[in-house]
């Protein structure tokens, strides 16, 4: 049994599957609601948008926070919090 195998073709798959991950990767990067994804990304950032997050969490379940429930009041939530992290 004799297998042919094309180098060229394998080369350039190669190449496809890298070209594909960097857009992959770009494209979590611009989607996501965050600055930073991964602590890869910039360890900072990313520890100040995991303590927003967590922070307006603890707030929502003190508060009863449901969506659609008044605006208002999840608006000066998120504005705390952030006010809080800029402290």
């Amino acid at each position: 049994m004799k297998i042919n195998t094309n180098l060229s073709s394998l080369i350039v798959q190669s190449g496809l599957k890298t070209s594909t991950n960097g857009l992959n990767q770009a494209i979590e990067r611009m989607t996501t609601g965050f600055k930073k994804k991964h602590v890869k990304d910039n360890a900072a950032n990313y520890s100040i948008s995991t303590k927003l997050s967590s922070k307006i969490s603890g707030y929502q379940s003190v508060n009863g926070f449901r969506p659609g429930s008044n605006s208002k009041l999840k608006l000066r939530i998120v504005l705390l919090g952030i006010n809080l992290l800029m402290q």
